[in-house]
């Protein structure tokens, strides 16, 4: 994250941490599904005095994908809505949050592990989270290794692998 302006002490030290996503979604074809997910970003710290941030959110996108023909491996897109939340805390002045809506967008590339298993690796990028004069505003950047279960046995997977596969 970036500090809220060259005007507040907080300076960053640790912009990358570890973050958490569950999401689940659904295809309406081989080429067009949405998809949910609920995601913690992690926290980032500055120094100068301590500051501490905290990212969060709830996105919302619409994915498109292209099977490889005659192939275990589908390539995808999605661009969507993130409602997101910051919290900063500054030690010892105590924590400003704000919340909004920005862009999302991303890729990625799953492989067909078996008829209901999958492993997706995706690149995804959540802009202009938080308030340029409250909590500082970033990009954020999230990358993700994923197992993917398709619960319903239907056509279409997420994304579409070969004939006969499962999607959620």
């Amino acid at each position: 994250m970036n500090d809220a302006s060259t005007a507040l002490l907080g300076v960053p030290t640790d912009d990358q941490d570890t973050g958490v996503k569950f999401f689940g979604g659904i295809m309406f074809s081989p080429y067009v599904g949405l998809e949910l997910s609920v995601i913690d970003f992690g926290n980032f710290s500055g120094s100068t005095p301590r500051e501490d941030w905290q990212a969060s959110g709830v996105n919302f996108s619409f994915v498109g994908a292209l099977p490889l023909q005659d192939s275990a491996v589908s390539l995808f897109g999605k661009v969507g809505a993130n409602s997101w939340t910051v919290d900063d805390t500054v030690i010892p002045f105590g924590t400003a949050s704000t919340s909004g809506t920005s862009l999302s967008y991303g890729v990625g590339a799953e492989i067909e592990l078996t008829r209901d298993l999958g492993a997706n690796f995706q690149w995804e990028r959540f802009t202009d989270v938080g308030d340029p004069s409250i909590t500082g505003r970033s990009d954020i950047d999230f990358v993700t290794l994923n197992l993917v279960y398709h619960f319903r046995p239907v056509a279409y997977g997420y994304p579409y692998g070969r004939p006969g596969r499962r999607r959620y």
